[in-house]
């Protein structure tokens, strides 16, 4: 409004005098992930909007007797279908043939750097999870941006239902990662990009989430310590030695979940390696587990 972006009808309500509004329809993967291929084709006679057979649309919202939808093609094309309409759940799969793609790595690795490349360099094709947490937000944090803010019994039950990814306590406050937020993302046909505890890969490696896991290492320590003389703040020899020892148990404990083991020894050069690893899962053919696949168990007696 005017040039501000506002969160809140009360915001908008505050404003006194002329304002101008820009309405923008929203992105598909913005909206709800709720698409369904239509059957039969179908036009509303109250207005212009119809859709034809097989088409795919995205439901927004649900009335009694009406769906309002619009069409995946062209978002700004909204309107309404019978609730009996007859249909099926489809869901949106990401071009890379995989759903998740999980960084691991000892501390102070350049994980977070990475993955913060990737979210600014494609937002349409790379997206990542809101944590949760059980703590009051702090002055300018938004619901839903840095966290979701929940109550500690609404996270208490999550991981009794163990539908937390990973989770942990600081301060005598719950911090996590929600299954229900990854999956959303996934179904929005964009890659969830993690950075997360390498106790996480159990959890994901299944046909849900479908994950391509990335083992970032520091160099050996020989390099490792001649780099560290070029960061702002230098890590002393201990911690190197330390990450190295824990870059290793990572390699060992969890090498059967482990897919491409990168060196970072500068970030850009990193992250390029990492994009030119998802084309390659894009325009090349890939093996991925057996039980993965819809079609494991065709033919089977």
């Amino acid at each position: 409004v005017d040039g501000r972006v506002l969160f809140s009808d009360s915001q908008l309500r505050a404003l006194n005098g002329q304002i101008t509004l820009t309405l923008q329809p929203a992105q598909v993967y913005e909206a709800p992930p709720n698409f369904y291929r239509l059957f039969q084709a179908y036009e509303d006679r109250d207005s212009t909007f119809s859709v034809k057979g097989g088409e795919v649309v995205q439901v927004l919202s649900e009335g009694k007797e009406v769906l309002n939808v619009r069409s995946v093609t062209d978002p700004s094309a909204v309107g309404r279908i019978p609730m009996a309409i007859e249909r099926e759940r489809v869901t949106m799969v990401s071009p890379f043939g995989r759903g998740v793609v999980a960084l691991v790595g000892a501390s102070a690795v350049g994980r977070r750097t990475i993955k913060t490349l990737m979210l600014q360099y494609a937002p349409q094709l790379f997206a990542t999870a809101v944590p949760v947490t059980s703590r009051e937000p702090k002055p300018g944090e938004q619901e839903g941006r840095e966290y979701h803010f929940w109550r500690k019994e609404n996270i208490l039950e999550k991981i009794r239902d163990h539908e937390m990814i990973e989770w942990g306590d600081l301060d005598n406050q719950l911090y996590g990662t929600w299954a229900g937020e990854v999956k959303d993302v996934v179904e929005s046909g964009r890659l969830c990009i993690l950075d997360c505890a390498p106790q996480a890969l159990p959890y994901l490696y299944n046909s849900s989430f479908k994950p391509f896991v990335v083992h970032i290492r520091a160099p050996e320590l020989e390099e490792a310590v001649q780099l560290e003389q070029l960061r702002p703040k230098i890590r002393s020899k201990e911690e190197l030695e330390k990450s190295e020892k824990d870059a290793e148990h990572i390699a060992t404990t969890y090498a059967k979940y482990i897919h491409l083991t990168l060196v970072n020894r500068n970030t850009d050069v990193t992250f390029k390696k990492l994009l030119s690893a998802l084309e390659d899962l894009r325009s090349n053919s890939q093996y991925m587990p057996a039980n993965w696949s819809d079609l494991s168990s065709a033919g089977s007696t």
